[in-house]
């Protein structure tokens, strides 16, 4: 009876159509443009609507019914989605010391995070002659057995995933972590986690490898045929494109290079004798998210469209075409300054990676650009995940993105524009000989420096940063760091151990590992795992494997954080504070009442803190003569002059050059860009208009100069 009366009742009220909403917006914008305003255009050179209806994804019919579990699983790999197990707590652990590392991941093991991972610094790994200065003083000192079992001492590997990271020297790094499950009763059939190799990481990042590529992928294959046997429940590469990120790139390019990479090894391992399904079950696939909310969800579930159609290509089953997919907090967007911020963008952040299904999060530490994390640093980033984890009940629903008009139209969009990269990546060679050629790395900067100048114009916000700074903010250092001392008595345990050794039959065992690899012998694999066991170092190890020397060298790409070139110029201001005892300062002139001068003076007080200027504001003035009596104009000095267009008329040409008689050096500037006036305020005095269209970077670097600051060149660029 009450769902008739319901009926009645809203039969009675039109529906708004699209039409009707438009032209009411048409006519809230009080003639501006409705297509320059409300349509928005995204660095993946999608055009974004205003608003989003049931037509917008009704046409999407491959989406339209899929359930979570299923081809192409958009909705989720899993048919429980988090319901069941959620998603991996993996935080990353910044500490060379094995004792360190382990004291610290106990302690976080306790408190939420249920995934470990572990960087091996690649200098110990590799090189027998490294010293101190070598290493990151991040990463693990992993040298040997002994130091494994340091880092692992009294943590169960039963109860959490293992990943391990460690570069060109994944195969050591691998068999190091099988050597200690062995020798510590642990069947590595029943231990889940992932090795990573990838070849690409440290490629972009530095620029060339000294292994042919062949050689790499014949590591890689041996790994392959042993885990599949031994470990199967291991991922074994990773597709890591957090460099491309970081260094500017969108979220097509990002997707294209993913999977570019990842037919890249299909195929290499395909020739190898590995079958394709036991390839795609063991690539795991890490994306940095970023600031972008709906953006990076829409990335994450793109993903899964785009595999679910390479691996459909490949004709593979459907229990083989699921994603995994890891993700972590985007360096790219951190702030070094008004780093408590970096924790509100971390939680939007990892919300995107929870909404687009990634199977495992690591939320970086807030304060990272300044020190080794303390503890309060490590419980943040780790409660972040476990409040929206616990609190939040986002486990409760699966795939709550499903079904927004906008999300799966966005998901849509992207995967098609991230498909065709990737196949002009793929028709014009492949991933490497895009590298090579540097086209790839052309297009990502591209996108980087669009970034910087959209941070330059405050086209994009970075609050903190270019937008609101907080003047008070200091640095920080949780006192972390470890030191010399400490780093070189490790150095000194290192040559004890080595005269304690079986030497004899540690070059026996490397010397049967190089022969068996050579024959491309599966268990040269085991024979590694006995070479650790028996007191090789993973540098013996690697440097034991076969290999042919082809330096390859490519354009590197480089970390470019969004903030950065902002925070320059607080750089320029902190240097200028240390060795003056105060900040730079200008004076802010305003004429009028309040209601006249404030909106021009909010923002050029605004605008002049970014670059770390202190304002004393000149107000109650209501003619030039009224502000000329509070000035001391004969000494040097920079003024920013606030009102209306009417009121400067009146005042302008007569304040400015009062001013500039008294000392022809003072710099004056306007608030404001009144276009027919222009002329003759500069013959007046005014040597600057700052508006909403001013580059600020641009602005204030040129202000330092003036003030007197040591400033950096690179800004203009």
């Amino acid at each position: 009876m009450n769902d008739n009366k319901n009926e009645i009742l809203f039969d009675q009220f039109k529906f708004p159509s699209t039409d009707d909403w438009k032209r009411a917006a048409e006519k809230a914008l009080k003639g501006a443009s409705f297509d320059k305003l409300m349509f928005t255009n995204t660095y993946e050179g999608l055009t974004l609507n205003p608003i989003y209806n049931l037509e917008d994804y009704q046409h999407l019919d491959p989406l339209r019914n899929q359930f979570p579990g299923f081809l192409p699983y958009l909705r989720h790999s899993d048919v429980n989605g988090f319901k069941e197990n959620g998603w991996e707590i993996a935080q990353n652990l910044s500490y060379p010391l094995p004792e360190q590392f382990n004291t610290s991941l106990k302690k976080d093991l306790l408190y939420g995070q249920n995934s470990i991972k572990i960087y091996f610094d690649k200098a110990v790994s590799i090189y027998e002659d490294c010293d101190v200065e070598d290493v990151s003083n991040v990463d693990v000192l992993i040298n040997d057995l002994e130091d494994l079992s340091a880092a692992f001492s009294e943590i169960d590997l039963n109860k959490f995933p293992i990943n391990i990271f460690a570069g060109l020297a994944t195969l050591p790094a691998a068999a190091a972590l099988f050597s200690y499950l062995i020798k510590n009763s642990y069947n590595p059939a029943n231990i889940s986690g992932s090795i990573n190799f990838d070849i690409f990481s440290d490629l972009i990042t530095d620029g060339y490898m000294v292994k042919k590529m062949d050689s790499m992928l014949d590591e890689l294959a041996i790994l392959f045929k042993w885990a599949i046997n031994n470990a199967p429940n291991f991922k074994l590469i990773l597709i890591d494109s957090s460099p491309v990120h970081n260094a500017g790139a969108n979220s097509a390019q990002e997707l294209a290079f993913s999977f570019s990479s990842a037919v890249y090894y299909i195929n290499a391992l395909m020739k190898r004798g590995i079958r394709v399904g036991d390839i795609s079950e063991r690539i795991s696939f890490n994306f940095s998210v970023g600031v972008n909310f709906f953006m990076e969800i829409s990335k994450l579930r793109a993903a899964r469209l785009i595999w679910a159609k390479i691996l459909s290509a490949y004709e593979l089953d459907e229990q083989n075409i699921s994603i995994h997919l890891t993700a972590e907090t985007s360096l790219r967007d951190s702030t070094y300054y008004d780093v408590y911020v970096n924790m509100l963008r971390s939680t939007t952040e990892t919300f995107s990676a929870i909404m687009g299904g990634a199977n495992s999060i690591t939320v970086r530490n807030f304060d990272e650009l300044h020190s080794t994390a303390g503890d309060f640093s490590r419980r943040t980033a780790r409660n972040v995940q476990n409040v929206l984890k616990y609190e939040s009940h986002l486990c409760d629903t699966i795939d709550p993105a499903g079904g927004s008009w906008y999300i799966e139209s966005l998901t849509y969009e992207l995967a098609k524009k991230s498909w065709e990269k990737f196949s002009e990546i793929e028709q014009s060679g492949g991933i490497i000989e895009n590298l090579k050629s540097g086209s790839f790395q052309n297009n990502i900067k591209e996108i980087a420096d669009l970034r910087q100048k959209n941070v330059a114009n405050r086209k994009d916000i970075i609050l903190g940063t270019n937008k609101y700074p907080n003047m008070k903010d200091k640095p920080i250092n949780n006192n972390m760091n470890v030191g010399i001392e400490e780093l070189e008595n490790l150095f000194v345990q290192y040559e004890k151990r080595l005269k304690n050794r079986n030497e004899t039959l540690i070059d026996s065992i490397l010397d049967n590992f190089e022969n068996e690899f050579i024959q491309s012998n599966a268990e040269s694999f085991s024979t590694a795992i006995d070479s650790i066991t028996n007191g090789a170092t993973l540098a013996e190890l690697y440097n034991s494997i076969p290999c042919e020397i082809e330096e390859v060298s490519i354009t590197p790409l480089l970390t470019r954080r969004t903030a950065e070139i902002v925070e320059l110029l607080r750089i320029n201001a902190d240097n200028y504070r240390v060795m003056n005892g105060k900040y730079p300062s200008l004076q802010i002139v305003c004429f009028g009442t309040l209601k006249e001068y404030k909106a021009r003076y909010d923002f050029a007080s605004d605008l002049m803190i970014v670059g770390g200027f202190e304002n004393k504001i000149i107000d109650d003035n209501y003619t030039a003569q009224d502000a000329l009596a509070k000035i001391d104009g004969t000494k040097e000095d920079i003024f920013v002059i606030c009102s209306t267009d009417d009121i400067y008329t009146r005042l302008v040409p007569e304040f400015a050059s009062e001013l500039k008689k008294m000392n022809n050096k003072n710099y004056i500037i306007l608030a404001g860009y009144p276009k027919e006036k222009v002329d003759e305020y500069q013959n007046a005095g005014v040597d600057m208009f700052i508006h909403i269209k001013s580059n600020i970077v641009e602005v204030l670097n040129n202000l330092q100069h003036i003030a007197g600051l040591s400033t950096n060149s690179d800004l203009e660029n």
